[in-house]
């Protein structure tokens, strides 16, 4: 199969998707339960998410777990089970133990990278508890399709495949362990919808030329901007190289509205430059309790992603206020 059919496939995907903005729900309903846990799965699937995120580490003996960073210590209690185990930097890796160690922990709410002992969302939830662990890939995988199939929907899921590189340097190829499940959940016709997303191009490269999926990939954007990619330092260039592999962009808030002298919320070059590549635009992450300086409530930032910028799609905190916001802008035109 060419590559041109494999993009063409991938975009009448999105296309055929929803006719508003999805709402692709941020780690799990994380304003309401801690992230990356499968009841913020559930609850995030019940407030009527489109997608569900979900970021992917490795454990020491290869097992792909739903986890932000690629460090345990700010959402479980790693540092209280295993002391002796962090490395010389004070941190306490993923990759440095086995899914069995790792399942023997609790996950509770982010605590602050300043401070562990501080949460970072002080108004999320609070309750400490042995209730919440970190999942496997299987298990966010299963819970999805089997919630799918007992209420006949289609929501889908959302992979990001975090820092490769690091994972590489430790030994490790966590883009082939990645695709590898994603086949055979393919095979077993038990992947729901799915966007593949990371911050490093050539990962997402690696997957569109050399394992070929029929799945849309996203190339997420730091916020320190696109030239963080290594890509053209043009950025119509870098944008139409992106465009050969990718369906879209996922750049942060601030990299797709600004504030400008004036005081008027614009879109940024790199958004409108996008979307005339005919690139989707699935900004992140909309937070009631972390707005960016130019949105003065929650209502106000979905508002100006939604008519400022005309978004594709949106990484939430909060998927029942972002859909009950986006339904009532998208229907108002």
């Amino acid at each position: 199969m060419t590559n041109f059919i494999l993009l063409l496939i991938s975009l009448l995907f999105c296309q055929n998707l929803h006719s508003k903005p999805v709402i692709i729900a941020h780690r799990g309903a994380s304003s309401y339960l801690p992230e990356h846990t499968l009841p913020g799965v559930s609850l995030a699937y019940g407030l009527g998410a489109d997608f569900i995120e979900a970021d992917l580490v490795l454990t020491k003996d290869g097992q792909l777990v739903v986890l932000h960073d690629i460090f345990l210590e700010y959402t479980s209690n790693v540092a209280s089970l295993f002391p002796a185990r962090k490395r010389s930097d004070g941190h306490w890796y993923a990759i440095d133990f086995t899914l069995n160690e790792i399942k023997e922990m609790h996950v509770y709410e982010r605590k602050n990278s300043q401070n562990i002992n501080e949460q970072k969302y002080k108004q999320r939830f609070s309750n400490i508890g042995k209730i919440f662990k970190v999942p496997t890939f299987d298990e966010f995988i299963m819970l999805v399709d089997g919630l799918n199939k007992t209420l006949k929907k289609n929501v889908g899921i959302y992979p990001e495949i975090k820092r490769p590189k690091f994972h590489e340097f430790e030994g490790y190829d966590i883009t082939d362990l990645f695709m590898k499940k994603i086949f055979e959940y393919q095979n077993k016709k038990m992947l729901p919808q799915t966007f593949i997303q990371c911050f490093e191009p050539e990962t997402l490269k690696k997957i569109y030329y050399e394992y070929r999926p029929s799945i849309p990939l996203i190339q997420l954007i730091d916020e320190n901007n696109w030239q963080t990619l290594g890509l053209d330092k043009n950025m119509v260039k870098a944008l139409q190289e992106i465009k050969s592999y990718s369906v879209g962009i996922g750049p942060s808030l601030n990299n797709t509205l600004f504030k400008d002298h004036d005081q008027m919320i614009k879109k940024t070059l790199l958004a409108q430059f996008a979307q005339s590549e005919k690139l989707l635009l699935h900004p992140w992450t909309a937070r009631k309790d972390d707005l960016p300086t130019w949105a003065v409530s929650f209502d106000d930032l979905i508002e100006k992603l939604v008519k400022n910028s005309q978004i594709d799609g949106i990484f939430t905190d909060f998927t029942d206020l972002t859909k009950s916001l986006i339904e009532a802008y998208t229907s108002s035109k």
